[in-house]
């Protein structure tokens, strides 16, 4: 049906945090940023980054406030406060950056690991987080992204498969598709629920795992989403 790659978003309705999923191919699954290129240094200043107790990276995230951080459910299912950094202010995974101490973990109580469904999850930090030039909250729109909008993703997933992850903060452009279009798409593949949106971009590009994805027709960093993982064409 589509020429092109097609990339499924979870989203939350009532705050329309976005949720994208990774392209399906032969060459096997696995978190990556395919077609992407290193994000200027400030360009994302929302953008956080979960860490395990050994200060790797496991997964992307977004500042809400002083005190909260967004990410998916499927990044801190099993996970303990004492288990997880939270790191803002760096887009180099090796060097630079201020880290926060979690005080609690709370996963949506709808969440769905098989439908990959209600896949949201905030994290509140122990201090307030300071904003700075490379330190700024995400700004939540106040209205649906419409289908044809231009949209920004970005996160740490591996730039090919196999292949390393980069260490440096990739961001891609793609374009939303209606619901509509996509349950079309997925009818016999996976479940596309109303609160979920689509996006679309050339095949050979695209992402996996948490990763940030924003409107890019305002100039307020407005916040569509977070990735999740299901089927993609």
């Amino acid at each position: 049906m589509f020429r092109h790659a097609v990339f499924l978003v979870c989203i939350l309705a009532l705050e329309n945090r976005a949720f994208i999923l990774p392209q399906l191919d032969e060459q096997g699954p696995g978190p990556r940023i395919v077609g992407g290129s290193t994000a200027p240094d400030g360009r994302v200043p929302y953008q956080a980054s979960l860490r395990n107790v050994l200060n790797s990276h496991f997964c992307g995230g977004s500042v809400l406030n002083n005190r909260w951080v967004l990410t998916a459910a499927h990044c801190t299912v099993g996970q303990s406060k004492s288990s997880i950094k939270v790191v803002v202010g760096t887009n180099n995974l090796l060097v630079g950056g201020d880290r926060y101490s979690v005080e609690i973990i709370i996963i949506h109580e709808g969440y769905d690991s098989v439908q990959i469904s209600n896949d949201v999850s905030v994290i509140k930090v122990t201090s307030d987080i300071e904003f700075k030039d490379r330190v700024q909250p995400i700004q939540l729109p106040d209205e649906d992204t419409d289908a044809g909008a231009d949209v920004v993703l970005s996160g740490w997933g591996r730039l090919s498969y196999p292949g390393i992850y980069p260490t440096q903060l990739q961001i891609i452009n793609l374009t939303a598709l209606s619901v509509e279009e996509c349950q079309a798409a997925y009818s016999t593949i996976n479940p596309v629920f109303p609160s979920e949106i689509c996006t679309l971009t050339k095949a050979g590009e695209g992402a996996c795992h948490v990763s940030i994805i924003l409107n890019s027709d305002n100039d307020d960093h407005s916040k569509s989403g977070i990735f999740c993982e299901k089927i993609c064409i």
